[in-house]
C-alpha cells in the first residue's frame, strides 16, 4: 500500500479500511433461558470497525508498528458491541433498511475491507488428494484483500475495483521483498 500511495496520486497517505473481527459465541445460557442460536448452528458474527492503515510512513518498521497500534485498539475497543447492540435493535424494530443503508454509506468511505485469516499449520487433503494452496476471493462493495496461512506459507487474495489492480500486487510484491531481504 505504501509503494501504491507513492505511485498513484492520493490526497492523504492514510487508507481508510473495514477491518472484519470475529465475536466469540456467548456461553450457553441456563435450561429455563433459551439461547438465540442453537449451539450447532453454523455462522459467522463479526463486526468490520473502521480502521486507518498508515501508508505514509517512510519506514517498514514505522508502518509495522503503527499497523499493530491500531490492530490492537480495534481488538479491545467496546465500539464494536455497541454497533452490535444497536443493529440488532434496529432489526427487532423491524428497521433493516436503516442498517442496509448504513452499510452501503460505510463502505462507500473506505478504500479496503482488510483480512486476516489463520487457516491450517499443517496440509490437509480433500477428495483424495493433498490441498496444494488455499486462497480465498470475496466479492464486495469495495476492494477486498484477504491474507490466509496455509502449510507455513501466507497467501494474498485481492478483489478490486481499482482501475489498476495489478500495479497494486505488483507495489505489494515489491514491498514484501524488501521486508524479507531486510530480514535474510
Amino acid at each position: 500500500m505504501h509503494t501504491h500511495a507513492h505511485l498513484a496520486p492520493r490526497t492523504s497517505h492514510q487508507v481508510r479500511a473495514l477491518l472484519p473481527l470475529c465475536l466469540p459465541r456467548a456461553p450457553r445460557r441456563s435450561p429455563d433461558r433459551s439461547p438465540d442460536r442453537s449451539p450447532d448452528e453454523l455462522y459467522n458474527d463479526f463486526l468490520l470497525p473502521s480502521i486507518t492503515l498508515p501508508v505514509g510512513m517512510p519506514t517498514h518498521g514505522e508502518r509495522l508498528e503503527a499497523v499493530r497500534r491500531v490492530m490492537a485498539h480495534a481488538k479491545t475497543s467496546r465500539a464494536g458491541y455497541i454497533m452490535q447492540a444497536g443493529a440488532r435493535l434496529l432489526s427487532r424494530l423491524g428497521l433493516d433498511s436503516v442498517i442496509g443503508s448504513a452499510q452501503l454509506k460505510l463502505f462507500s468511505k473506505h478504500a479496503f475491507v482488510y483480512s486476516s485469516l489463520p487457516g491450517f499449520n499443517q496440509p490437509v487433503h480433500f477428495a483424495g488428494g493433498r490441498v496444494g494452496r488455499i486462497v480465498a476471493y470475496f466479492p464486495n462493495l469495495v476492494s477486498q484483500a484477504l491474507f490466509v496461512s496455509y502449510d507455513e506459507e501466507v497467501t494474498f487474495g485481492l478483489s478490486t475495483i481499482l482501475p489498476q489492480p495489478q500495479l497494486l500486487v505488483d507495489c505489494f510484491a515489491k514491498e514484501v521483498s524488501e521486508v524479507y531481504a531486510r530480514a535474510a
